[in-house]
């Protein structure tokens, strides 16, 4: 037997719009806020969270707020696995805890 793993596309989420559009936002690392700089450094908006802090693509899966929010929800956040389970069925729920979070990314 041959199984092969196929990752769920955007689209085939049964999610409003606002989940999809923040997979695909967090899946591509491309944020409201972030600028291109000519030198193709990136620069992001300040987390309201962690005032010292750019809110990242990393930083958003890793910040503390995000982790309560996903525990609330009965996922267990483990920063490593959070970016390849944006490949999973469980992608919607990330982005709601995400969009509570920060109100759209």
């Amino acid at each position: 037997m041959n199984h092969t793993f196929k990752k769920p596309l955007v689209t085939e989420f049964d999610c409003p719009r606002i989940i999809t559009s923040t997979i695909a936002r967090l899946r591509t690392e491309h944020l409201k806020g972030m600028k291109i700089h000519p030198d193709k450094t990136r620069s992001y908006v300040q987390c309201k969270h962690c005032p010292d802090l750019q809110l990242t693509p990393n930083h958003i899966l890793e910040c503390p707020t995000v982790a309560t929010k996903l525990l609330k929800m009965g996922m267990v956040p483990l920063r490593d696995s959070l970016r390849e389970l944006l490949y999973s069925p469980d992608a919607p729920r990330i982005a709601e805890a995400v969009i509570k979070t920060f109100d759209g990314i």
